[in-house]
């Protein structure tokens, strides 16, 4: 009887695990997460000098974990009269939890989008390019739990010309070039040279 048992779990394991690792192309995820808050348009493209470093570093430092067909960056700007704060995470394309983008940059291979009030900023400008972009936001029952939940770079960057900057960066592996610092009582990003 035990024999019995263990076989049929093993058989009902096994089972579970077919398909497990298959690939799923990226139209066929779309269709099966549609939404009707997706986004099909033209983007402008922007460039920011004294950031550039930092976001080919972030592209370059994941992109085995992020492939550029698969995933984008999110990044979102918002500012107050003291400092400025930027998130920087990985999305999917067809399940994005945001769709709500105004503005694009390229850098190491890697798109970032851009929300929040960019345009109005002089830490971004724009280049006069269009990109056409489709995103699909995530259906309530697609959604998965954040899958990261620590930034993996966090504190202010003070190499641009503006309001301090409070960046958190998420992503799966150590961003190569830069590191945190103590410094007082706040957290610094540095360049490692």
């Amino acid at each position: 009887m035990r024999k019995i048992i263990v076989v049929g779990y093993l058989t009902i394991c096994c089972f579970g695990c077919i398909g497990q690792n298959k690939k799923v192309r990226p139209e066929v995820e779309q269709k099966a997460i549609s939404s009707s808050h997706d986004f099909d348009g033209k983007l402008e493209e922007y460039r920011s000098d004294c950031m550039d470093i930092l976001f080919k570093a972030i592209a370059k430092s994941n992109e085995q974990n992020y492939p550029v067909d698969t995933f984008f960056y999110s990044v979102s700007l918002s500012m107050n009269s003291k400092t400025k704060r930027l998130e920087i995470e990985p999305q999917k394309w067809f399940a994005s939890s945001k769709v709500d983008y105004k503005g694009l940059l390229k850098q190491g291979g890697a798109t970032f989008l851009l929300r929040g009030n960019f345009a109005s900023d002089t830490l971004f400008l724009k280049t006069g390019k269009l990109h056409n972009i489709r995103l699909m936001q995530m259906n309530k029952e697609n959604e998965s739990a954040t899958f990261l939940q620590e930034p993996i770079l966090q504190g202010f960057y003070l190499d641009c010309e503006s309001l301090p900057i409070y960046i958190e960066a998420y992503a799966l592996d150590v961003i190569s070039g830069f590191k945190m610092v103590n410094q007082g009582s706040s957290i610094m990003i540095k360049k490692v040279n």
